[in-house]
């Protein structure tokens, strides 16, 4: 744009009609190489654009001046999460990271920020969602925060609940973390709840692929190392509802009872044409406008496809994510993703020696890539199980019953349970 007009009062006015992190950043030029018609050189304008974008002032938040300061990390994470979530205004210090737009790809770069100052585990931000907690965590743990105390890293405190109520138990989603439950645990204020973390997950040169029984086995020998009980509840969405019943499985066999709660799973068997990968990535990101990825079966050209075009957004500014959006996150995401879809296709579900619980909660909002009657094979298995079996409608999508203000109904339901 020329530089005599005001790229601010532009921003602004962009502002009225668009969405924050969908507002470009602005380069002020003299002039931009034409042809010898007089049409902008595009090629040339490519060229240049390197160093035209070393123009656009890159976020970089100072480090407080004394991290053993509240008042000085308070202004460093308020600062953090205004660059990260493209805010307009500091946050509020008391408002959940995930209340203003933060989902478990931003948590992903707010840890690697805050690493620069201290290191600090995943979970840890997961339990501390407001800027208020997490400076009150990292003022008292600092030096502990590396490693979990009597607890594997599989396995960590989501939620501090009531110690008269059985705790819930979450299997992480296809992301590889429990953050896609954040409604459904502000939801259950009151309830103790555990979650897991996909195996390797830190490092995604170390994520391989697991089957379903591989990975119960995983989760249930922390579950059982740390947590001995009589009764468990397991909670569990989509595909992983397959491995909590495959833990269900074994834990009933030992002699336990098992609440497992169940959202909108899909049995590999019933999906007559197993969806591609590039089909999954476009419905579970669909902010990263991923149609130009339909078509593609090499999975090593669609990981390459799908980091690129992240990264590109990144870099021409149409997605608000900075400089912690790196290859070996996006990398991270598609592996996990991949390594569940495998399993999910290759699982045989099995009878259960002894009968467990299991409410459904089915997403009365199809779309295509879902079987329109999942439940069918669950009341099928419940029966030969013997097993009892709850189903509620909810009048939502595969996705959003997950989240607020549909999750409610699932939430209350389980507190009548428990």
């Amino acid at each position: 744009m020329p530089k005599n007009l005001d790229n601010k009062v532009i921003r602004n006015k962009l502002s009225k009609t668009m969405e924050q992190f969908k507002i470009p950043d602005i380069i002020p030029v003299d002039n931009l190489p034409c042809t010898v018609n007089g049409k902008t050189d595009h090629a040339k304008v490519k060229n240049i654009m390197p160093e035209l974008l070393k123009k656009v002032t890159e976020s970089d938040v100072p480090r407080p001046q004394n991290k053993n300061s509240k008042d000085s990390l308070i202004s460093y994470l308020q600062a953090v999460w205004q660059d990260i979530l493209a805010l307009k205004e500091k946050p509020d210090i008391n408002t959940s990271f995930f209340d203003l737009g933060g989902h478990s790809f931003l948590l992903l770069q707010l840890q690697k920020k805050i690493q620069q100052i201290s290191s600090v585990e995943l979970v840890y931000l997961f339990r501390n969602p407001t800027i208020e907690s997490l400076a009150n965590f990292l003022m008292q743990n600092v030096d502990d925060s590396i490693s979990v105390s009597n607890m594997p890293p599989s396995m960590t405190k989501l939620n501090h609940g009531c110690e008269t109520v059985k705790p819930i138990y979450m299997i992480p989603t296809v992301d590889g973390t429990c953050a896609f439950y954040k409604d459904i645990i502000s939801s259950l204020a009151n309830v103790t709840i555990y979650g897991f973390e996909y195996p390797g997950f830190k490092d995604p040169q170390a994520i391989k692929y697991y089957s379903i029984e591989e990975l119960s086995e995983f989760y249930l020998k922390d579950l059982l190392k740390n947590n001995q009980s009589d009764m468990y509840n397991l909670f569990s969405s989509s595909f992983t509802g397959l491995v909590a019943y495959e833990m269900g499985c074994k834990l009933v066999k030992q002699g336990k009872s098992v609440n497992l709660f169940m959202v909108d799973t899909v049995i590999g068997e019933d999906m007559q044409n197993m969806p591609s990968l590039a089909a999954y990535l476009h419905n579970l990101y669909p902010q990263y406008n991923l149609d130009e990825l339909s078509g593609v079966d090499d999975e090593d050209e669609l990981m390459q496809k799908f980091i690129e075009k992240i990264l590109h957004m990144k870099e021409t500014r149409v997605i608000r994510h900075r400089d912690t959006l790196t290859s070996a996150i996006a990398k991270r995401y598609f592996e996990v993703l991949k390594s569940c879809l495998k399993a999910m296709e290759l699982y045989q579900l099995p009878r259960s020696e002894n009968p467990m619980s299991i409410v459904y909660f089915k997403a009365k909002i199809r779309n295509k890539l879902d079987p329109e009657f999942p439940e069918k094979s669950w009341i099928k298995i419940q029966e030969i199980n013997g097993g009892k079996f709850d189903y509620i409608e909810l009048d939502d999508d595969h996705i959003n019953v997950n989240r607020y203000p549909t999750c409610k109904i699932i939430t209350d339901y389980i507190k009548q349970i428990l």
